[in-house]
C-alpha cells in the first residue's frame, strides 16, 4: 500500500470514529432532553395535544356551518399567539375524518408511517447522524407532542420517494410544497396532486379566507422567519434518510441483487469505470 492510500485509510478511519462520537453524543443529549419532557407535567399539560385539538375543533366548526377560521383572525390585525389556525383549507382533507376517529391516530399514524420508510433507506452513519441532530431540535419533540400537522408532512415525505402519491400532502403548508417534487417520477405523485388540486377549488371561498387570516397577522411567535424555521429540523429527517440512503440507490425497482461473479466485479468497479489494462503495471481478473 502506498503512503497516499494509508493516509487516506487513517483519515477515513478517524472520520468514521468522529460521526460515532458525534452519533452517540447525540443520542445521549436526546435522552436527557426527551427525559426532562417526559418527567415535567407541566410540559405534558402544556404541550400535549396543543394544536391538535384546537384544529380538530375548527373542522368541527366547519361541518356544522361555522369558519374554519377563527373571527377575529378575518377581522383585523391580531397576534397570533396559540390557538389560531394557520393551515390552509386544504387542510381539511385530512382534519375532517379525525371529528370522528380515535385522537391517538393523529400521532400512531404519521409516526409508523416516517419511522418505517426511513429505516428502510439505511440512512450512512453520517446520515443517522443529521436525523439525531434533527431529534435533538428543542422544537422537534414539541412539533410532536402538540400534534401539529406537520408530522403528517413529515410522513408524506418520507413515502414520496418510493410511492409518490403521499407528497401530495404537502398541500398542507404551501410554503414548503417545493419539497413534494421529490416523488415527481411516479405518475401517482402527479395523479394525486391533480386530485387535491380539483378536491381544492371545492373550498375556493375559504382559500380567500386563508389569505385574509395570513395578511392581518400583526405578529408571529419569536418573528415571521423563526414560526416557519423552527419546522424545518423535522421536516429534514426523511430528506437526510432519502439523501443518505443505501439501500435501492443504484438498484431499480423489480431488479434482482447481482451474484457471485458479476457482484465481485461491481465491487471492485464503479459503474463507467474501466480496470487498467496490462500496460499500466497491473494484470486484468479474467
Amino acid at each position: 500500500m502506498s503512503a497516499g492510500a494509508r493516509v487516506a485509510t487513517i483519515v477515513r478511519g478517524r472520520s468514521h470514529a468522529a460521526e460515532v462520537v458525534l452519533a452517540a453524543s447525540l443520542v445521549g443529549l436526546i435522552i436527557v432532553e426527551y427525559a426532562v419532557i417526559v418527567l415535567l407535567p407541566s410540559t405534558w399539560n402544556r404541550v400535549l395535544a396543543f394544536d391538535y385539538w384546537p384544529y380538530v375543533d375548527a373542522a368541527s366548526r366547519w361541518l356544522h356551518g361555522g369558519s374554519f377560521y377563527l373571527p377575529y383572525q378575518l377581522s383585523g390585525p391580531y397576534p397570533v399567539v396559540e390557538h389560531e389556525i394557520m393551515y390552509p383549507p386544504s387542510a381539511l382533507f385530512l382534519l375532517v375524518p379525525f371529528t370522528v376517529l380515535p385522537a391517538p391516530l393523529w400521532w400512531a399514524i404519521p409516526t409508523a408511517v416516517a419511522g418505517w420508510f426511513v429505516a428502510s433507506y439505511r440512512p450512512s452513519l453520517l446520515g443517522w447522524t443529521g436525523i439525531l441532530a434533527c431529534l435533538a431540535f428543542p422544537w422537534t419533540p414539541m412539533l410532536w407532542l402538540a400534534g401539529n400537522p406537520v408530522i403528517w408532512i413529515v410522513a408524506g415525505l418520507a413515502a414520496a420517494p418510493r410511492l409518490g402519491w403521499p407528497g401530495a400532502i404537502l398541500a398542507l403548508k404551501p410554503q414548503f410544497a417545493p419539497l413534494a417534487l421529490i416523488g415527481w417520477r411516479h405518475r401517482s405523485f402527479w395523479i394525486a396532486s391533480v386530485i387535491v388540486g380539483a378536491a381544492s377549488l371545492l373550498l375556493l371561498p375559504l382559500w380567500f379566507d386563508w389569505l385574509n387570516a395570513l395578511r392581518n397577522v400583526s405578529s408571529w411567535p419569536g418573528g415571521n422567519l423563526a414560526y416557519w424555521v423552527n419546522n424545518l429540523p423535522l421536516l429534514a429527517i426523511p430528506l437526510i434518510a432519502w439523501l443518505a440512503r443505501t439501500s435501492g440507490r443504484t438498484r431499480t425497482p423489480g431488479a434482482t441483487r447481482p451474484s457471485g461473479e458479476a457482484r465481485t466485479r461491481g465491487e471492485t468497479s464503479a459503474p463507467g469505470e474501466t480496470q487498467p489494462d496490462s500496460s499500466a503495471g497491473s494484470e486484468v481478473a479474467p
